[in-house]
């Protein structure tokens, strides 16, 4: 075999099992959300096949667990009067006294609990109104953080004044401080301003931008030539047109690189949601994630199904955008 041809495949097999590794995590977690709350100290590689409910299954631990009502109950079982069957009896007890045959029961309530992670998401309206919250701090936070970044390196760029250099520290110098250690200066803060359980209270500590998104904006735009301002300048436009006739339309691939950064660590933002949000129907996907685990800790299968759908925003956004984040990541490579 030629020398190149065995490193194409030494570097196809690499990347093939870097991508099965990656995408495992997230095929168990799938069949998870399939395998009832007493499997789940099994080891499930596929989907279950069948779930076997006992014929020693309570009626209450039924109604409670799927919550289902007695009447929905008992039409499934083909009952007409639900009030033969106690919340006490078990699925023999009642095959025994109504006639009704143990595996009818069980065929009714078996693709119940096979689906009963999904049949409970798809109700879960907190869920739901979480990831709306996510969605709008997020995205709030990305164009304020871009835009605003925008402005500032548009100053910044080519350090013309002194103070601008002094500024340029200043950002750097967060780079060494740890987001935790002015938690308490923020907390205070937004508290003085009125702004606690408020999105804004997420939304504006990142909107002056941060040392990252700054030292991008500002070293790009740096690059752009000046002929170009002096050019708007003469045609009788301003500074507001030149930022956003030029520079903003110029900026496509640092706005880029900065949302594939910053896009994750917003979205995944959990301190500040859970210092910041005091109210339930506030809360942002991460924090109901933590109250849900504290919630349903006998509930392995919702758990499981809601975490699996907390990850699907984010696997769509950037299959969608997939094209400007490759086209982003290879423009500072490729020229032309």
């Amino acid at each position: 075999m030629k020398p190149e041809v065995t490193k194409k495949v030494l570097l196809f097999s690499f990347f093939l099992v870097y991508s099965l590794l990656t995408l495992f995590p997230f095929y168990i977690l799938f069949v998870r959300s399939f395998v009832s709350t007493r499997e789940t100290t099994d080891l499930h590689l596929w989907i279950p096949e069948r779930y076997r409910v006992s014929e020693r299954s309570k009626v209450w631990g039924i109604l409670e667990f799927l919550q289902l009502t007695k009447d929905k109950l008992a039409e499934g079982f083909g009952l007409n009067d639900p009030s033969v069957m106690t919340n006490r009896m078990t699925l023999g007890e009642i095959s025994r006294q109504t006639g009704i045959p143990v595996k009818k029961m069980q065929d009714y309530l078996s693709p119940i609990y096979r689906y009963h992670g999904w049949i409970y998401a798809a109700g879960n309206v907190q869920f739901f109104k979480s990831v709306g919250n996510s969605v709008f701090v997020t995205s709030m936070s990305l164009v304020m953080l871009v835009f605003l970044s925008v402005m500032t390196g548009s100053v910044l760029a080519g350090f013309s004044k002194r103070w601008h250099f002094k500024i340029y520290q200043i950002y750097m110098l967060s780079l060494v401080v740890t987001p935790t250690f002015i938690m308490v200066p923020k907390l205070l803060l937004m508290n003085m301003l009125h702004l606690t359980d408020t999105f804004w209270a997420i939304i504006l500590p990142f909107a002056g931008g941060n040392a990252l998104s700054t030292m991008i904006f500002t070293n790009y735009i740096a690059t752009i030539p000046k002929e170009l301002a002096e050019s708007v300048y003469i045609d009788g436009g301003n500074r507001f047109h030149y930022l956003f006739r030029i520079i903003f339309p110029l900026c496509f691939t640092p706005i880029g690189a900065v949302l594939v950064i910053q896009l994750p660590i917003f979205w995944n933002n959990f301190l500040e949601s859970m210092l910041f949000l005091y109210s339930k129907e506030k809360y942002t996907l991460q924090v109901y994630l933590r109250s849900f685990i504290g919630q349903t800790t006998d509930d392995f299968q919702a758990l499981y199904t809601t975490v699996l759908l907390s990850v699907i925003p984010m696997v769509i956004i950037y299959l969608l955008s997939r094209k400007m984040f490759v086209r982003t990541l290879l423009s500072g490579a490729i020229k032309g």
